[in-house]
């Protein structure tokens, strides 16, 4: 049992830890967003010294440039989303899995098997039990 006088400390240590991993975390993403800064920094300033100079960049490509630094801002608003729509108890015990998308994902893998197009390696990162079954009986019939 925790004794009364050690509560103080704990909560001490517990709030230092939480602040420290806090920290670190923003530390994290700051790098995080620098990096993606810089590679938007240098994918569109190459770009504009291309153009300066009066090469002709064609279209495509210049799309193909605009959506690689476009993305990068849609992956942060998106990361942001999911980071906002998260929970303590999915951060503890994990997201809740879709039934119905667990059972069509199985049904498409029995499929796969059934017609062997099942890569190996895919099949042993499968963790359903009957999907193990069904490759035992597609490799004893072939």
């Amino acid at each position: 049992m925790l004794n009364a006088q050690y509560l103080p400390h704990v909560l001490y240590s517990l709030a230092l830890t939480s602040l420290g991993i806090h920290l670190l975390n923003q530390r994290k993403d700051a790098e995080t967003v620098r990096a993606r800064v810089a590679a938007q920094l240098s994918v569109l300033g190459s770009a504009a010294e291309r153009l300066r100079a009066g090469e002709h960049i064609p279209a495509r490509e210049l799309d193909r440039l605009l959506k690689l630094a476009r993305s990068q801002r849609e992956a942060q608003e998106e990361d942001r989303r999911n980071a906002e729509g998260l929970r303590w108890g999915e951060a503890l015990l994990g997201r809740r899995r879709d039934e119905a998308a667990v059972r069509r994902t199985e049904e498409l893998d029995r499929r796969d098997i059934e017609r062997g197009k099942c890569l190996h390696l895919r099949v042993l990162s499968c963790a359903s039990p009957t999907l193990l079954v069904a490759r035992k009986e597609v490799e004893a019939t072939g």
